[in-house]
């Protein structure tokens, strides 16, 4: 799927305490025709996905028209807001779109805690916007795709035992928990934000208070996690959330394409003085070329330099991780990231030992599929994909699989951190006899 990102208006109605899109560029605003234009040649290009994002698109006078004519064309269509702005009749065009997502950020499941970030009485009208939404899920019998965007904050800290149950009573199919940095309008409002340590410690809260949950009406995702700290999650709370290597738009050529028809690699750059403007631009959407090097290998290799010291050299997903350019290039933020990734490498590879030590056991995580061939093993999982495994490999995979067998777990240290790292492993904790033959064999090397 080739996907863009689109900034139709460089406005919004909100003057959140946390923004980190309060753009000093107020770009000029492309007529619903201009825009037509625009679409006809992403779509000439091969887009197949346009991500609607920052600054407030409802505020476009032509966004309902445009957004009409990009789903007749079969280009699907993510919207993040602030719902704010949606109301019935609108949220009937949505319907009518066969949108992808409705992305709504939230600050706290109050008025009190949402309110302090957002402004006064917007929770009210995001709660209202959600009754419509349920009315009229039943009216169409099936689910507008909504989603909640949620950062945690020092506001809503006191809220995180009641956030599952809250969002679990919402009509919505995902909730994206994310926590604020320092950017933006945060920057001048600190005191909003957590330490990476407590966002974690209230996510594991998170994560078990949604295990608890029979019924649940939406999936759980987490954007504060970096790629080992969702695979411990995992492994040791047997969730299915879904790992995902730090991806830099910048560094992806994912453009957006700004209300003006220039091109950016990344708004929230603009003023962060991080990057020179002559890298964040893009040149004009009518110069786009979808299929050509949009950034020289000089420039990738000058902004990834970072991951030639450090843990990074060693980090298993070294060659596909591009951590925000935000990041990446503030020295202090570099070296907390890098902090944390190793804790958490540390952290797998101590659960691997205490498999070795007779404490705990590996099986195959139930979102992995097994195919068995005559001399090979296909997994299949959805961070992963496919991956596949010869021989004797094969041997192994089938007792982990088999959670009593016992074998010699330590000739094979290589596949299991292997299949660790790829997520396809779990931790069953077990008690009993199995305990006292595991240790037993484990002495007698």
């Amino acid at each position: 799927m080739q996907t863009i990102k689109w900034e139709l208006t460089p406005y919004c109605n909100l003057h959140c305490r946390h923004c980190g899109a309060e753009s000093k560029h107020k770009r000029k605003i492309l007529s619903l025709e201009e825009n037509k234009i625009i679409a006809n040649m992403l779509k000439e290009q091969g887009v197949t996905s346009i991500r609607f994002i920052t600054k407030e698109t409802c505020m476009y006078p032509h966004w309902l028209d445009l957004f009409d004519y990009i789903s007749e064309m079969g280009i699907r269509i993510m919207l993040i807001t602030n719902g704010t702005l949606l109301t019935e009749s609108i949220l009937e065009r949505l319907y009518a779109c066969n949108i992808d997502l409705i992305a709504i950020s939230l600050e706290g499941i109050s008025s009190k805690t949402n309110d302090y970030v957002r402004g006064e009485g917007v929770f009210e009208r995001i709660m209202t916007m959600m009754d419509i939404v349920r009315k009229m899920n039943h009216k169409y019998g099936y689910d507008l795709p909504v989603g909640i965007q949620l950062n945690l904050t020092q506001m809503n800290w006191c809220e995180v035992d009641d956030m599952i149950d809250f969002c679990n009573s919402l009509p919505i199919n995902v909730l994206s928990i994310g926590s604020v940095i320092a950017t933006g309008n945060a920057k001048f409002n600190r005191e909003i934000c957590l330490e990476h340590k407590q966002a974690v410690s209230a996510a594991y809260k998170i994560i078990e208070n949604y295990q608890k949950i029979e019924k649940k009406q939406f999936f759980l995702n987490f954007k504060l996690f970096s790629t080992y700290e969702t695979i411990y999650a995992n492994l040791i709370n047997n969730t299915e959330l879904l790992p995902t290597v730090h991806k830099c738009s910048v560094v992806d050529s994912l453009f957006e394409v700004m209300s003006d028809g220039s091109l950016c690699r990344c708004n929230l750059l603009e003023d962060e003085g991080v990057i020179s403007d002559e890298d964040l631009s893009a040149g004009s959407i009518y110069d786009y070329d979808v299929n050509s090097e949009a950034v020289s290998e000089d420039k990738v290799e000058k902004w990834l330099g970072y991951r030639n010291s450090g843990f990074c050299q060693k980090c298993f997903f070294r060659e596909d991780c591009n951590l925000c350019l935000l990041t990446s290039q503030r020295s202090e933020e570099l070296s907390e990231q890098k902090k944390i990734c190793e804790e958490y490498y540390n952290k797998i590879m101590a659960l691997k030992e205490m498999v070795y030590e007779g404490k705990c056991l590996f099986g195959i995580n139930e979102r992995t599929f097994v195919k068995e061939y005559k001399d090979y093993m296909k997994l299949t999982n959805a961070f992963s994909g496919d991956v596949t495994f010869y021989g004797k490999d094969c041997d192994v995979i089938r007792l982990l699989m088999q959670t009593e067998s016992v074998t010699d777990l330590e000739k094979y240290e290589e596949l299991i951190v292997r299949l660790l790292l790829y997520d396809m492993l779990k931790i069953k904790q077990r008690i009993g006899d199995f305990y006292d033959k595991r240790k037993h064999t484990h002495s007698k090397k």
